[in-house]
């Protein structure tokens, strides 16, 4: 039986009242309340009672009501499925994305993943190691030195067969920090 239904006693199948459908599906902690139904990519529960569509701000209207106009919940415990009310708060969206930027989990490059990447960096795959790269640490050494011979990105990334920003991000060392430019001396 869905764990959101009850039997009336006449034994037909119901729906339990929002609040209790809320409640079947936390999970207390000695830290954290976890949402344990449905989640989005990111972790975030899902939950369609209290008009709401996230489970952290069901949560919210549950035990303080109504979240204000052009308000978000955000989480002190940066849990995305905790909905324990004191690990909660009001903010406005720019406060949400400087915590997030401050935490690691904002979606800028080398931000960091689901997977581990954002608490164990070092086991991030850099440069051609990478399964998504256009390329290898031979051609990067070879972009910069044309930028530094004055040709424009578009003009490097035309001739390695990239779009212009893959080459910028090469050249400037966004996710080929490791690496060093080698200067010739003659």
């Amino acid at each position: 039986m869905n764990k959101g239904m009850t039997r009336d006693v006449l034994g037909r199948l119901t729906a339990l009242p929002a609040e209790e459908r809320f409640w079947v599906s936390v999970k207390k902690t000695r830290r954290c309340w976890l949402w344990t139904a449905s989640a989005d990519e990111d972790g975030y529960g899902w939950f369609t009672g209290f008009g709401q569509r996230k489970a952290h701000r069901a949560s919210w209207v549950l035990h303080h009501g109504r979240i204000p106009p052009r308000k978000q919940v955000l989480h002190h415990c940066d849990t995305p499925g905790c909905v324990r009310p004191d690990h909660l708060c009001i903010g406005t969206n720019v406060r949400n994305h400087a915590d997030k930027r401050l935490r690691g989990r904002s979606k800028g490059i080398n931000a960091g993943s689901k997977n581990g990447m954002r608490t164990h960096p070092e086991a991030r795959s850099l440069g051609s190691r990478n399964g998504g790269a256009r390329l290898d640490e031979g051609r990067v050494l070879e972009m910069r030195r044309l930028r530094r011979e004055g040709l424009t990105y578009r003009a490097i990334a035309a001739r390695f067969g990239v779009h212009h920003s893959t080459a910028v991000r090469a050249v400037r060392g966004d996710g080929w920090r490791h690496v060093a430019t080698i200067v010739a001396e003659d």
